[in-house]
């Protein structure tokens, strides 16, 4: 079993979703994880209700977005 596990979360205007999304990791018994959390473009006002939400969380790296809405699959790339 990996001592580490990373995991990958990009978001576009999901806000009102990541809160229910981080207790759902936070609740699982495997406790040795790293999330990589990317915004993927959303608007200002949604952005910060993130960062507000993810900040809370030690275990969590945002990685600066560039502005552009990517997609799903070049989000993760």
């Amino acid at each position: 079993m990996p001592n580490d596990i990373d995991i990958l979360m990009s978001f576009y205007n999901g806000s009102e979703y990541l809160g229910e999304m981080l207790e759902s990791i936070h609740a699982q018994t495997y406790t040795d994880w790293t999330l990589h959390f990317r915004d993927d473009g959303s608007n200002p006002s949604e952005l910060k209700k993130m960062l507000t939400e993810i900040n809370k969380h030690d275990k969590i790296k945002y990685h600066e977005r560039d502005g552009q809405n990517k997609g799903a699959s070049a989000s993760f790339s």
